[in-house]
């Protein structure tokens, strides 16, 4: 039978998963909420921000940043539109108007991609959700293990160390995976925990990647204020537009 404005989109079976479920909704407020936007964009770059900061290229940094914006703008309006559409053909399906507005019914991708792909939508939705989960994991892993064990060899011991490197010594890699399993014990007691328990972690990680995202423009206000223009020609000349 051919859909039409009156016909409800969703089968019972599927739609009763979404009934009911937005309310008992425990709302977070705005810092909590610019907390989790901050650290999910900004991720583990302030550990690595510092040195792309230092060796990228001028134009290149420029061209990549309105890329990275463009396609944030892009990807976050299409998912405001999906949970939107999701919620009025909640509401449609129930038999009430479809309002295509976003409320406290929640929605997860994968439920998104089966209400209007099907089975095949979901399935590739949550390979790829997989993928990016684990892809995200294993960076956050790296940076947060190679950069905490630079630091505390610099600065605790005295010596270098360089997971990367061609030849760390044995030391260095212990030191890595400790690290790692340090990292691992966090990850799976957050995990454990809903978003709106994680205020104040969320909070405190926000305010250390402003702090360091704020030493970097300090610092290079400083240096362009005493060196002048001669500081950006020497570094335009010194690492080229990439």
């Amino acid at each position: 039978m051919a859909a039409t404005e009156h016909t409800h989109l969703l089968t019972r079976s599927l739609s009763g998963s979404w009934e009911g479920g937005h309310m008992n909704v425990k709302p977070y407020g705005p810092a909590v909420t610019l907390a989790m936007a901050l650290n999910y964009v900004i991720g583990t770059g302030c550990f690595g921000l510092p040195y792309a900061f230092m060796e990228g290229g001028i134009v290149l940094a420029l061209i990549l940043m309105i890329v990275g914006v463009l396609g944030s703008l892009i990807t976050m309006n299409y998912t405001l539109e999906s949970l939107a559409r999701a919620e009025g053909v909640c509401a449609a399906t129930g038999g009430g108007a479809p309002r295509h507005r976003i409320t406290y019914r929640k929605f997860e991708f994968a439920t998104i991609a089966e209400m209007f792909v099907g089975r095949l939508g979901k399935a590739a939705v949550q390979l790829v959700m997989g993928s990016y989960c684990i892809g995200s994991l294993w960076s956050y892993a790296s940076v947060f293990s190679s950069s905490t064990a630079s630091l505390f060899f610099s600065y605790v011991l005295g010596e270098s160390c360089d997971v990367y490197g061609d030849d760390p010594s044995s030391g260095c890699l212990e030191g890595y995976y400790v690290f790692m399993a340090i990292f691992s014990a966090i990850v799976l007691s957050m995990v454990l925990m809903d978003i709106s328990d994680q205020a104040l972690v969320q909070k405190f990680l926000s305010v250390y990647r402003i702090v360091a995202f704020a030493l970097m423009l300090i610092t290079m206000a400083v240096k362009v204020a005493s060196d002048g223009s001669e500081a950006v020609a020497s570094r335009y000349a010194a690492i080229g537009t990439v």
